[in-house]
């Protein structure tokens, strides 16, 4: 199966999570996906949007207005949008052509989730996810064993959260409103 970020005439395809894969967490843990972890938040239809590096000020499609869709299948959280005619959209038709982005991502709001130990750190599966923010296409995705790839926001100590999982939490707040 090629998982390659894929351009076709006006459509970008890939898989913005994959399921079974572990990432590095920035340290503090392992994280992983059941097969199971957008089963119901993909049922209730949620107003999604397709972005550039999380960016909410990069936005490229949505599912509301059916720009993007989404699916999961085996393998992991599948997705197309349609490259709106912009700057930004043009911009990033390129880059994904010439191999300059070929990785994916996810924003998320954690639901039901397992722990369990891998190697000797804790390993944290997502086995349902509550909400679904983002599908991002990025310069740097958490697994960089796949050519696409799984970001999520970590619950860690407070006293140990970046500027970037902050803004992260904001935005979701944001978007619950």
């Amino acid at each position: 199966m090629d998982l390659q970020t894929t351009i076709t005439g006006k459509k970008l395809g890939g898989y913005a999570a994959v399921y079974g894969q572990r990432a590095d967490i920035g340290g503090y843990y392992l994280e992983s996906l059941a097969p199971t972890a957008f089963r119901s938040v993909l049922a209730s239809n949620p107003d999604v949007r397709g972005l550039l590096n999380h960016d909410p000020n990069m936005l490229l499609a949505r599912t509301r207005n059916g720009s993007l869709k989404l699916s999961s299948d085996s393998h992991g959280l599948q997705f197309e949008l349609d490259i709106p005619d912009t700057t930004l959209g043009n911009d990033v038709r390129t880059m994904v052509d010439s191999g300059l982005i070929t990785g994916c991502s996810f924003g998320f709001i954690a639901g039901e989730q397992d722990w369990s130990t891998h190697e000797g750190r804790d390993l944290r599966t997502h086995t349902s996810v509550a909400s679904l923010l983002d599908v991002s296409v990025v310069t740097y995705p958490a697994y960089q064993g796949t050519s696409v790839s799984l970001r999520s926001k970590p619950t860690i100590p407070a006293d140990s959260i970046d500027r970037r999982t902050q803004l992260i939490r904001a935005r979701a707040r944001v978007h619950l409103l």
